[in-house]
């Protein structure tokens, strides 16, 4: 039974960005403006502070309401979320980490799956969506 309980999945992609650290949190945390770029994230209210409970709205409607976990300007966002807010049985903690680099930024957005409905849903689903957040938050940091 630990096997089944202890089940998870990681998924991780990442973008260069031609843009400072500061721009690229500016705009990933400028949430009232993810309608109007976002093609994954279509509406996310709340607080990016820790402790916070978040709503989300992904471009499928599903809402869920995560708890923010991590803040640290300029480098990473973290929050988790519960099906059914109840431990064990899927989770998620989505991670975006801002590194610098010669040319700017590299963005990484990730996430590590746990529980037993992995047996039900496939992850890999959701690395298309993180992509297509990427390129736009690209798109959006590097204009001048």
């Amino acid at each position: 039974m630990a096997n089944l309980l202890s089940l998870q999945r990681k998924i991780e992609t990442q973008i260069e960005i031609r843009a400072s650290p500061e721009r690229v949190w500016s705009v990933l945390t400028e949430i009232m403006a993810y309608p109007s770029w976002n093609p994954f994230i279509r509406e996310l209210t709340g607080r990016l502070v820790v402790g916070q409970k978040l709503r989300i709205r992904l471009s499928g409607g599903i809402v869920f309401k995560p708890k923010v976990i991590t803040v640290q300007p300029r480098q990473r966002l973290q929050w988790i979320g519960r099906l059914w807010g109840v431990p064990g049985v899927f989770t998620g903690v989505h991670d975006f980490e801002i590194m610098r680099t010669q040319q700017g930024s590299l963005l990484r957005q990730s996430e590590a799956f746990y529980g037993m409905m992995l047996w039900f849903y496939d992850v890999e689903k959701v690395r298309a969506e993180f992509t297509k957040m990427n390129e736009a938050l690209k798109t959006r940091a590097e204009i001048p």
